[in-house]
């Protein structure tokens, strides 16, 4: 399974100056800085400080906000948003999408829109409902397609082949990335293809192209070497660790990731953390350090769960009960085969529930917002509206009882 901190690698539509120098005034300052306000933070959160990035990020919405400006107002909150994602805070994310959405919808971003189809998407897969994932991403490289923007395209072809490769289905998710390096112009963004090289490496390894996969899994550590970026250059050495374990070299696997896990706690990457533990952990089971395994899995496995990661703790489930079994204990095997069983049933309704509709379409060619279907809202976003009338009821009361009053205190 591809990790997941690859996937939000949104590239968003805005073409921005560096904003290093101020000389313009009134509102062509206040837009310079704003602009250089999100460079920061998106290079900041690249780095891996998310607080600093959050802040800036804040701080551009409420500048662009004041200088009423629709587009760099949604370019600041999808900065917020990516911030908010890589500290973890995924219910702040969630609310701030639908605020994202409606202010697309209003100001007629299409590109803006299909950022966040792409930030949605992810976020979706990672709490296993891969169909639902899979659908907005196709949505939003459709509105990227109809648009044009091929560069955008190429970080949304990335997340739909994670979402081929967690599918099991590998010779598709080749496909999509090759088609976002083939998107990709020379040259540019190195981080995004650093991550199609990895990922491109990982799904090789599945189809037992050892050969190529090494090639592109080098290629990418190179990249990310250059970059010094350890929050990325983690998920590639846990790359390697799945080439040498697949090549039977069980010695230089376990000290790639060993290598990968150790990035992933001191950048406090929960979820990559917990992937590396699982496949790190199977590694010793299957030398025959059960003991090991045990300890390895244990830490993964609570911070699966409060992530609430459902393929992981899926796969966490599989693996407890065959390290149970090889111990004779037959009742927490069992225990644990049930748990298995139970998670890839979640996985399945997710799926059933997602196929037949409700999700978000594509806007049409000429971006007509009356085109474009009102998105469904899932049961806790209709608590949020529900909640939102009830305090406007409130406030319409309290006007109204303040209007009775004013009499009696002119009196």
């Amino acid at each position: 399974m591809s990790p997941l901190p690859k996937a939000l690698r949104v590239a968003p539509s805005r073409i921005l100056g560096c904003g290093a120098v101020l000389l313009c005034l009134g509102s062509g300052s206040l837009q310079a800085d704003i602009e250089s306000r999100l460079d920061r933070a998106e290079e900041i959160r690249e780095g891996g400080n998310y607080e600093e990035s959050l802040e800036l990020a804040r701080t551009a919405l409420a500048r662009a906000r004041e200088r009423e400006d629709p587009e760099l107002t949604g370019e600041a909150l999808l900065q917020v948003i990516l911030a908010h994602y890589f500290l973890g805070n995924h219910e702040e994310v969630r609310s701030l999408l639908e605020i994202g959405f409606t202010h697309c919808r209003l100001h007629n971003l299409p590109s803006l829109e299909a950022d966040l189809l792409n930030a949605e998407g992810v976020l979706e897969w990672k709490a296993g409902n891969l169909w639902l994932a899979r659908r907005l991403l196709e949505n939003a490289f459709s509105m990227k397609e109809q648009r044009g923007e091929e560069e955008s395209m190429v970080s949304i072809a990335n997340n739909l082949g994670i979402i081929a490769y967690s599918l099991e289905e590998y010779r598709e998710a080749v496909r999509y990335y090759r088609k976002g390096l083939t998107l990709l112009p020379e040259g540019g963004n190195p981080r995004l293809r650093a991550s199609l090289y990895s990922n491109l490496g990982e799904s090789l390894i599945r189809l037992e192209n050892d050969r190529e996969a090494e090639l592109y899994l080098q290629r990418s550590l190179a990249i990310e070497k250059d970059l010094k970026e350890p929050h990325y250059l983690a998920y590639t050495y846990f790359n390697l660790g799945e080439l040498k374990a697949a090549r039977g070299n069980p010695k230089a696997a376990k000290d790639l990731y060993q290598k990968a896990l150790r990035l992933q706690e001191e950048d406090g990457n929960v979820w990559g953390g917990a992937l590396t533990r699982l496949h790190l952990a199977k590694l010793c089971h299957a030398g025959g350090g059960t003991g090991e395994a045990f300890a390895v899995l244990e830490p993964g496995y609570k911070a699966a769960k409060t992530l609430n990661a459902l393929s992981l703790l899926r796969d966490y489930a599989g693996l407890y009960e065959k390290l149970y079994a090889a111990t004779g204990e037959e009742g927490l095997a069992t225990y644990y085969a049930d748990l298995r069983a139970w998670f890839s049933k979640r996985l399945q309704a997710e799926g059933d529930r997602a196929l037949p509709a409700g999700s978000r379409r594509p806007a049409v060619a000429d971006g007509s917002p009356d085109d474009v279907p009102a998105p469904q809202l899932s049961p806790w976003r209709y608590s949020v509206v529900a909640l939102l009338l009830l305090l406007i009821l409130a406030l319409l009361v309290e006007i109204r009882r303040l209007r009775r009053r004013r009499p009696e205190a002119d009196a």
